[in-house]
């Protein structure tokens, strides 16, 4: 790849990390907890805390992919500029990467809050070989794409590794409804943004914005209706940062 090349698919990197934000925070949080309460052999603990950290990370990550695969070509249009929309496909791939990162962080982060780094390294180390053999194969067929998708396999192999690993110390489970609400909220949101681009096209950074907000509200909007635990814990945190809660939600 030339160096244009890589400035486009850094870029499209960048944009796409931002879906994650919730799993980094909610490191600094949990792994002091995991790691005491491991001390303690409180593990259940772990288990619960862990899956919900799942389904909060996600409450961001996926619409974040579903709308960015709808709208990607237009991000980089209007906000980096006509020659960065060769890095839309690239863009859509490394989406559905960060989306897969959650879960390999977050079993990377608990196998050391559980005191086994030496298996967390041994994981990371073969997903390190395979991400050098696929680039080496790939990025000379398809370019930035080539990157992506070399980056997506071999997140998608460190994350069942990890899960493999994580499963032999810990239960490993998920919260299933929650998930399949943040599924269901996520796709009629995308079906919403289709709708509205295809009836009023996207013109300007004004109309992005403006596109952009709507699919989130009524993404949030949808996933507050038909998930009560979301509901309500949304409602407790918003209202002791003093934020009042809309009655009609």
């Amino acid at each position: 790849m030339g160096n244009s090349d890589v400035g486009i698919y850094r870029v499209a990197l960048q944009l796409a990390s931002l879906g994650v934000f919730v799993a980094l925070a909610l490191q600094n949080v949990l792994y002091p907890k995991f790691s005491l309460w491991n001390e303690e052999k409180r593990h259940d603990l772990i288990v619960r805390s862990l899956g919900r950290a799942y389904t909060y990370s996600l409450v961001l990550a996926l619409p974040a992919c579903i709308g960015g695969w709808i709208m990607g070509d237009t991000l980089m249009y209007y906000l980096y500029g006509e020659v960065f929309t060769p890095g839309t496909i690239a863009l859509g791939i490394l989406l559905a990467v960060h989306v897969v990162y959650i879960f390999v962080y977050l079993q990377m982060m608990c196998l050391g809050a559980l005191d086994h780094p030496r298996e967390s390294f041994r994981v990371t180390a073969m997903a390190a070989g395979v991400n050098i053999v696929l680039d080496l194969i790939l990025i000379p067929i398809l370019g930035i794409a080539g990157a992506a998708l070399a980056t997506f396999i071999t997140f998608t192999l460190y994350a069942v590794l990890g899960y493999r690993v994580l499963s032999g110390f810990i239960p490993v489970r998920f919260e299933r409804t929650a998930l399949k609400n943040i599924v269901l909220a996520s796709s009629l949101m995308g079906i919403t943004v289709i709708i509205l681009r295809l009836a009023i096209p996207v013109m300007s950074l004004f109309a992005l914005f403006g596109t952009v907000v709507l699919g989130a509200i009524v993404y949030f909007v949808i996933l507050v209706k038909i998930d009560s635990g979301i509901h309500d814990e949304l409602r407790e945190l918003l209202e002791q940062m003093g934020v009042p809660w809309p009655g009609w939600m």
